[in-house]
């Protein structure tokens, strides 16, 4: 293997990683590469919706001594670590003291089962980004993308 093949496939593999199909696309697959950017990361930003900035968290509060296994699928697209650097922001801005009534709170975590579907979702997201990524590099490493296929029409056949 050559160093450009070697080079290609890790930018491709980089870009893959940083967002969802930027990979194909930066192959020449745009049209695959769309259309794994925008189904992959409408789960991730569904998950976002569902349930807050707080489903992205790479510390474990039930146990603070195990990682918490959510975030290792979560990290598997990189924008969930920029949002777990903003959710801490907002975090280290809430103090712990008592505010007055007409003080509002600027850091308010999710709880209950919206949170669970919103780390569910990020979660699934970032392992279909595995997916993506196996196949960005199986495309640069093999010199060519894997097609489907068309099936033979079916004559002949008579419906009963």
């Amino acid at each position: 293997m050559d160093r450009k093949t070697i080079l290609t496939a890790c930018y491709a593999t980089l870009g893959a990683w940083l967002l969802p199909g930027l990979g194909h696309i930066l192959l020449g697959q745009v049209r695959r590469g769309v259309i794994l950017m925008s189904t992959i990361l409408a789960v991730w930003v569904g998950g976002l919706l569902i349930g807050g900035v707080t489903v992205i968290d790479h510390r474990n509060h039930d146990n603070p001594r195990r990682p918490n296994l959510a975030f290792l699928g979560q990290a598997l697209i990189a924008p969930s670590l920029v949002v777990n650097l903003v959710h801490h922001k907002l975090e280290a801005g809430a103090t712990g003291r008592i505010l007055p009534s007409n003080e509002r709170l600027r850091y308010v975590p999710a709880h209950g089962r919206s949170r669970e579907q919103g780390v569910l979702f990020t979660a699934l997201a970032g392992l279909l980004n595995v997916l993506v990524i196996i196949d960005v590099m199986t495309i640069t490493l093999t010199g060519h993308a894997h097609r489907i296929e068309e099936e033979p029409e079916a004559e002949g056949i008579v419906n009963s």
